[in-house]
């Protein structure tokens, strides 16, 4: 696997592609939750973090589950290099969440919640701490004064 690829960023979405070392795509994106101010947005220091894989109809599809490679392999394509190139990018965003989407009837925390939490407590991101509730998942920017 080669280094994600930035592929589009205005600030407001930031997008980033790799693929698995058996040619499956994959695109990380970073949505910023702004703040309304009338008839502009301003950038928020929050974002929520998404996966997706390309379906069969050649679509991105966050509820896609490739077997073609190593989850360990993509959780770090996603969790270690395209998350920390986005906040060596950001050094200004304090909270990045995201969600572990169940499969239909599944109990929570969902499969994919506890890979995600088992690879970011193996993995932790310097500088956040992680914070779980049901399948949510929160990296907190750590307080400079503590």
């Amino acid at each position: 696997m080669d280094m994600p690829e930035k592929i589009y960023d205005d600030g407001f979405i930031v997008k980033y592609l790799f693929e698995d070392e058996r040619g499956k795509e994959y695109m990380v994106q970073f949505k910023n939750d702004h703040i309304d101010a009338g008839r502009s947005k301003i950038l928020g220091k929050s974002y929520e973090m998404a996966y997706f894989a390309k379906n069969d109809a050649g679509q991105w599809d966050a509820r896609v589950v490739s077997n073609s490679g190593s989850p360990f392999k993509t959780m770090d394509m996603v969790f270690g290099k395209a998350l920390e190139m986005f906040l060596k990018e950001k050094i200004w965003v304090s909270r990045i969440w995201m969600e572990g989407l169940p499969k239909e009837g599944e109990e929570i925390p969902s499969k994919r919640t506890r890979l995600y939490v088992r690879h970011l407590g193996n993995n932790p991101i310097r500088g956040y701490s992680m914070r779980r509730n049901a399948n949510l998942i929160e990296l907190i920017k750590n307080d400079r004064m503590s």
